[in-house]
């Protein structure tokens, strides 16, 4: 079996770029537009390897197969390896591959970053932002309010939010742990609150939890405003990666310490939904109205949630796959024409292999072999993808406005990409059988 020639110069131009882009991609020396075109470019010099040892590997195990009387792997093998053709296939089949898997899984993994940074950004389903213009509410009415509507805080939560006097000075949010943990957004299955319940006060401190991105303190004690006028000194209990709802330089500490002398004024009422009740929500803002409030901001996540899933990063997520589908079709467009440039080629050689007592049933083995190994580059490619997606997944821009917390997860799930390349597989597969029998019967 002859190798078929290819240009050296595009041999080695493709594998000088995939070696000096996956480079470059692993150790986080490229971003943006070039990381997504990464995985393609890498899959195309791994079907550029696979085309060239294809010969020399088939010269190798023909022999063997030959002396073990396996003639259909030795006839699919043979037909397979001679053909110049074969090579630019695998090429097309193992990009279209890598462009399914690490399309698939971008753009599922974007998905969950996406539903990541909501519930980061807005800690719960609803919230009910209550207006006090002239700061004359008293602050013990927001839970006199969820008291007279939801007693048993099954579906809602007072949380109180108290800013300091400078813009980066400490934030304190104020809520019922145990509430909170029932209704507040979990971001990567982490409860914030938890540590809150039952936590001691020690030495005067009230016990507190910040996140390890933004803490005005990442030990020992420190002070920060509370439902008092003046500042209260808070101990920390723990610290989490993200507290869902909060921004920067913000504590979380529990509600019950601090209410019964509550005097402060200037402060954030909210009343905190896991919206699965929007009657009894309905009934909330009401209550707070005619509590004193001088009106309701109602914001939901549903709607920063929606405002993420419109940006342009994610469009181009879904860009991608739209790119992975028109490659598949771009791979059957060349399976048939080299099926087709194929036909006369493989009519002579059946009926050369027929003449020479070869059984149709062989000839039938060795077909459907054949059309397996023709469209195996395919799951190489996708192999390919998912690797890609993983080493690229640190510098792809999920976020048009990346969150300043890091909530971004960087493991792409498996699944979409089986998914995707086995839906790939099937196509190209019935395309295979049904172009290779009508040509060989023509």
């Amino acid at each position: 079996m002859k190798s078929p020639d290819i240009p050296g110069r595009f041999k080695t131009v493709l594998l000088t770029l995939a070696a000096g882009m996956l480079v470059a991609v692993a150790t986080g020396n490229l971003s943006g537009a070039p990381v997504l075109v990464t995985p393609l470019v890498v899959a195309l010099a791994v079907g550029l390897l696979v085309g060239g040892l294809l010969v020399p590997l088939g010269n190798r195990v023909a022999g063997r197969l030959l002396d073990r009387g396996r003639l259909p792997s030795l006839l699919a093998l043979t037909g397979l390896a001679r053909r110049p053709s074969t090579r630019q296939l695998i090429l097309a089949l193992t990009a279209a591959g890598a462009l399914l898997a690490f399309g698939a899984s971008t753009l599922v993994l974007g998905q969950a970053n996406r539903v990541a940074a909501t519930k980061a950004a807005t800690g719960a389903p609803v919230r009910m932002l209550a207006i006090d213009v002239p700061g004359l509410v008293e602050p013990q009415n927001l839970v006199r309010v969820v008291d007279q509507v939801d007693p048993q805080r099954r579906h809602l939560a007072p949380v109180y939010q108290v800013r300091s006097g400078s813009s980066d000075g400490p934030v304190t949010l104020v809520g019922e742990p145990a509430t909170m943990s029932r209704i507040t957004s979990k971001v990567n299955g982490i409860d914030p609150w938890a540590a809150l319940r039952g936590a001691p006060s020690g030495a005067g401190a009230l016990p507190a939890v910040v996140s390890s991105w933004s803490a005005p303190a990442s030990e020992g004690s420190f002070s920060a405003p509370s439902l008092r006028v003046q500042d209260a000194d808070y101990s920390v209990v723990s610290r989490v990666p993200i507290i869902p709802g909060a921004g920067e330089n913000t504590v979380i500490t529990p509600l019950a310490p601090q209410l019964r002398t509550a005097d402060r004024r200037d402060l954030s009422a909210e009343i905190w939904s896991d919206g699965s009740d929007p009657a009894l929500e309905q009934r909330a803002r009401s209550a707070l109205v005619a509590a004193g409030y001088t009106s309701v901001t109602v914001e939901r996540a549903s709607t920063t949630q929606r405002r993420l899933d419109e940006s342009a990063s994610a469009y181009g997520l879904q860009l991608g796959l739209v790119v992975a589908a028109g490659s598949v079709v771009v791979a059957v467009l060349v399976l048939v024409a080299v099926l087709s440039s194929q036909a006369a080629g493989r009519r002579r050689d059946r009926a050369a292999l027929e003449r020479a007592g070869v059984s149709r049933g062989v000839l039938g083995r060795a077909g459907r072999l054949e059309t397996a190994l023709t469209v195996a580059p395919l799951l190489l490619g996708g192999a390919v993808g998912w690797l890609g997606a993983r080493l690229a997944a640190p510098s792809i821009p999920w976020f048009t406005q990346p969150p300043p917390f890091p909530v971004a997860q960087e493991t792409p799930p498996v699944l979409p990409a089986v998914l995707a390349v086995g839906a790939g597989l099937v196509v190209v597969a019935v395309v295979a059988l049904v172009a290779g029998r009508g040509k060989e019967s023509a």
